[in-house]
């Protein structure tokens, strides 16, 4: 979720404050790509599924998912408020 709220505010900062194309690149790829990982996600909901736990598998991918872009327009609204 932390990832998703930094990439919003960067791509507001873009669309909104001319942020330079480089430093959205580098911040948003590299240190996001770094701060936080998908393979933590893939792998709790894969092994939620090896375990026969379906629906907690399917709450996990939905849950991730849902908060992930509330948290990604919360920001993309903050960056375009400053």
């Amino acid at each position: 979720m932390s990832r998703s709220l930094l990439l919003g505010f960067l791509a507001g900062f873009g669309l909104y404050h001319d942020l330079p194309d480089s430093v959205r690149v580098v911040a948003g790829t590299g240190f996001c790509g770094a701060f936080t990982t998908f393979s933590t996600f893939t792998f709790e909901t894969i092994r939620l599924i090896e375990d026969g736990a379906h629906a907690e598998a399917a709450r996990n991918v939905a849950g991730t998912v849902v908060v992930g872009a509330l948290a990604a327009d919360a920001s993309l609204a903050l960056a375009a408020l400053i």
